[in-house]
């Protein structure tokens, strides 16, 4: 297969960066509330939840909720499914990249 076709197998749930770094932020942390991940990428609370939903729905993360001190926390993290997803998407364009040399 050209290089270059590979990337026609990306999976289209990753092909928003702020959905890729969501997961590269949750990689080498595991879990992380929604307010760190808010904060770490400068969102808005809407768009965090949005492409939130979306890797849920991808089984790509977890979200739970709990109470803390009486206060909602919201947790994400993320699955084997979404660490597998996200090495694989970029296994996918360092070997295109490196196929057009």
């Amino acid at each position: 297969m050209t290089a270059w076709k590979k990337t026609l197998n990306l999976d289209p749930s990753l092909h928003s960066p702020t959905r890729i770094a969501i997961l590269l932020f949750l990689i080498p942390i595991s879990t992380a509330n929604f307010n760190e991940i808010q904060r770490a990428l400068d969102l808005s609370p809407g768009n965090l939840s949005k492409h939130l939903k979306k890797l849920e729905g991808s089984q790509f993360i977890t979200i739970s909720k709990h109470f803390v001190n009486a206060k909602p926390l919201t947790v994400i993290g993320i699955t084997s499914s979404g660490y597998s997803a996200i090495l694989s998407y970029t296994d996918i364009l360092v070997s295109v990249l490196r196929n057009l040399e």
